[in-house]
C-alpha cells in the first residue's frame, strides 16, 4: 500500500542531491515526498464514503527512517479505520466459557449498562487509499518533481 519515488534522469537535482549532507538532502526528500501527498489529500477526502472520516484524512512528511509522504486517517478522529479499510470476519461477543454468566457489563455515558452478547456480521473492507494512489499516483508524482524544481531553481 504506497508509492515509490526513485530519482531518474534528473541528473541535476541528483547531483544537487549529492552535493547536500544526507540528513539536509533526506529531509529535504521528504518536504518534496510530502508536497505529493499533500495534493492528494483532496482526492482521498473526495473518495471516502464514511462521511465521518472525511475529516479524518491527513497528509504530510512520513516519520520514519525513509524520506516519505503519506496520506491516512487520523487515528483519533477514525478509531476504526483498520476495520473500515481492511474488513473484519463474523464474530460473537456472547461469552464461551464454562460456568460462567452471559451477561456482559459496561458504561455507556455513566450509565451501567448490561447485554447478553450477540453475533456482529462481517463488513467487507473498502481500501480507498490504493485507489486513490493508483488513479492519481502519477499526478502526485509530477507534483513532486515540481516542488523539487521550483527548490532548486532549475525552471528557469
Amino acid at each position: 500500500m504506497g508509492l515509490t519515488i526513485k530519482l531518474e534522469g534528473l541528473e541535476d537535482i541528483e547531483a544537487l542531491l549529492d552535493s547536500m549532507q544526507p540528513r539536509d538532502a533526506k529531509k529535504f526528500m521528504g518536504k518534496a515526498a510530502a508536497a505529493g501527498a499533500k495534493y492528494l489529500k483532496p482526492k482521498l477526502k473526495a473518495a471516502t464514503p464514511w462521511r465521518s472520516y472525511k475529516g479524518a484524512v491527513t497528509a504530510g512528511a512520513a516519520k520514519r527512517k525513509k524520506p516519505a509522504g503519506i496520506v491516512k486517517y487520523n487515528p483519533k478522529k477514525a478509531p476504526f479505520r483498520h476495520v473500515m479499510v481492511f474488513g473484519s470476519k463474523d464474530h460473537s461477543t456472547k461469552r464461551i466459557r464454562a460456568n460462567k454468566s452471559d451477561i456482559q457489563t459496561f458504561t455507556d455515558g455513566g450509565i451501567q449498562r448490561f447485554s447478553r452478547g450477540h453475533d456482529v456480521r462481517g463488513v467487507r473492507g473498502d481500501n480507498t487509499i490504493d485507489r486513490v494512489a493508483d488513479r492519481f499516483g502519477g499526478d502526485a508524482l509530477r507534483v513532486t518533481e515540481e516542488y523539487l524544481v521550483r527548490a532548486f531553481g532549475l525552471d528557469e
